[in-house]
Formats: structure tokens, C-alpha cells, sequence
């Protein structure tokens, strides 16, 4: 019998204990009386999490021209939502260090490949002069971390879904469909949901293979699906896992995204890898 969907929610480590500062966060910009000076003191109040975040603001990843050098700047500079994406990706990235050790998944690898499509989701958004460049980043780190948590909670069934994958041709969605009833992606966006985190990541997660099915945000959902695409032509990724990411050209025509500027994304989404992963995956 293979493992339930409800069964690896309901073991999965406890968020709320490493995400205690992004909900203070989260609640806190619910006000709008709320002062810069209060986000900062619940920054401060988190040593861990500010040492951490400056060591992010600092890297290549804020292409800010001077270092900057204390909180307050750095909310000034950056803004409070972005500073908020920060955090939660912080956050979520500390709680993969309390899965299971899998034999089946890297999970240096897996964040590498999360971080490239965050990245690669941020450049396309810059292309497209976006606001909160986090919020692009952030949905592309989180789109699959329903594989993580299926990978370490079912190593010997998620190592037979992938050989299938690969022997088959065949996306590994569908074959983790088949398999167990639910699909990484699927697992996903529930997990995304049990830790109330917004509701354009669960639907980013749940239909990042299958954008046509999207709801409320089909944009949003078919740009992280194209950038999870190209994230395997700069070298991140495994393959079967993106045979089923062709994008409809009306979502490319919306985002801007032609195939002249392709090149140009890969390249500065290269660039920024090195300090972005060296920054994040030190945590």
C-alpha cells in the first residue's frame, strides 16, 4: 500500500516553529498603521533570521549598487513585501533541514533547481518592469515543493516513479499520479495550503505542469511554468520532470517573453546563480 496525501501532511515539520517572524510580519502589514521602525523591531527580535536576511540583501541577489549595512535601510530600500518573501523563503528553506535524509533526492540540488525558476521568474519580471520582484521569486522557489516533502516521505515508491519517468519518457507527474492517487503537485499546493500561505502559490504549485487549468492567476501560473522550463536549458532541473511545461504562446506573448529575449533571461539567471545559492543555502 502506498503512502497517503494525508499522511505526509500530517507528519510534515512544524512550520509555525521556524516561520514565527514571517507571521509576525504577515500580521503586522495587515495594519496600516503599522511604521517601518515596527517591521524592523520584529526583524531585530530574530537573530537568526536577520543575520540571515542581510546575508541575502547583501549577496547579488539585491542588485543594490552599495552594501547595505543595518535593517532599517534595508526596509527602506527594499520595502516591506519583499523584505516579507524574504523571509518566508528563509523560513521554508530552514524547515527542509528537519526532513528525513533520502538517498532519492539532493536536497542541495532540489533548492538549486527551485532557486534557478525564482530567479529566472524575477528577470522575466524585471523585463516586464514588475513590482515586488520577491513575489516572482518567492513562487518560483515554492512551485514544486510538494517533490520534496513526496520524495522524503515515499523514497522507495518516488525512486520507482522516477525510473518509470525516465524509462517511459513520460512526465513524472503523471506516472506520481498513476502511482500513488496525487501527484507532487497536488501534495503541494495542500501543503502550501495547511501553512496558510497565499492562495497564488497553491494554484502556482498545483497547476505549474498544467497551467490551462488555472483559475485565478493563469498568468502568473503559466510564467512559473515557463521559467521551470527554462531552468533545464541553463542546466537545473531533470528533464522528465519538464516534458509536459510546453506553454501556450498567448501567455509568452502576455509576459513579454519572445524568443529573441530568451537568451538574455538564461544569461543574467546564470549570472545571479552563484551568490544567490551560496546566500540562501548556507541558512
Amino acid at each position: 500500500m502506498t503512502i497517503s496525501m494525508q499522511h505526509i501532511l500530517s507528519s510534515t515539520p512544524n512550520f509555525k516553529f521556524v516561520s514565527g517572524t514571517y507571521q509576525k510580519l504577515n500580521l503586522a502589514m495587515q495594519s496600516p498603521d503599522t511604521s517601518n521602525a515596527q517591521i524592523v523591531e520584529i526583524l531585530k527580535s530574530d537573530g537568526a533570521i536577520h543575520q540571515q536576511l542581510m546575508t541575502v540583501i547583501n549577496s547579488s541577489h539585491i542588485p543594490f549598487p552599495t552594501l547595505i549595512d543595518n535593517l532599517t535601510a534595508a526596509v527602506n530600500i527594499i520595502g516591506t513585501s519583499q523584505i516579507r518573501d524574504l523571509v518566508l523563503a528563509i523560513s521554508i528553506i530552514k524547515l527542509s533541514h528537519q526532513l528525513p535524509a533520502s538517498n532519492d533526492i539532493d536536497i542541495q540540488q532540489f533548492w538549486q533547481q527551485s532557486i534557478a525558476c525564482g530567479l529566472t521568474a524575477r528577470v522575466i519580471a524585471t523585463f516586464r518592469r514588475e513590482f515586488n520582484l520577491e513575489s516572482y521569486f518567492i513562487a518560483g522557489l515554492l512551485h514544486n515543493i510538494g517533490q520534496l516533502f513526496l520524495s522524503t516521505s515515499a523514497p522507495d515508491d518516488y525512486r520507482q516513479c522516477q525510473q518509470i519517468a525516465i524509462e517511459t519518457k513520460t512526465a513524472q507527474h503523471e506516472v506520481e499520479l498513476a502511482h500513488f492517487g496525487f501527484n507532487h503537485a497536488t501534495l503541494g499546493a495542500r501543503l502550501l495550503e495547511q501553512w496558510l500561505l497565499p492562495p497564488h502559490l497553491q494554484e502556482i504549485a498545483e497547476f505549474h505542469h498544467q497551467p490551462e487549468k488555472a483559475v485565478e492567476y493563469p498568468p502568473l501560473v503559466a510564467l512559473i511554468s515557463f521559467a521551470d522550463a527554462m531552468t533545464y536549458n541553463i542546466g537545473y532541473g531533470q528533464q522528465y520532470n519538464c516534458l509536459s511545461n510546453a506553454i501556450d504562446p498567448l501567455y509568452i506573448e502576455q509576459w513579454g517573453v519572445s524568443e529573441k529575449n530568451h537568451a538574455a533571461i538564461e544569461h543574467q539567471t546564470k549570472a545571479l546563480m552563484p551568490n544567490t545559492v551560496s546566500a540562501f543555502l548556507k541558512l
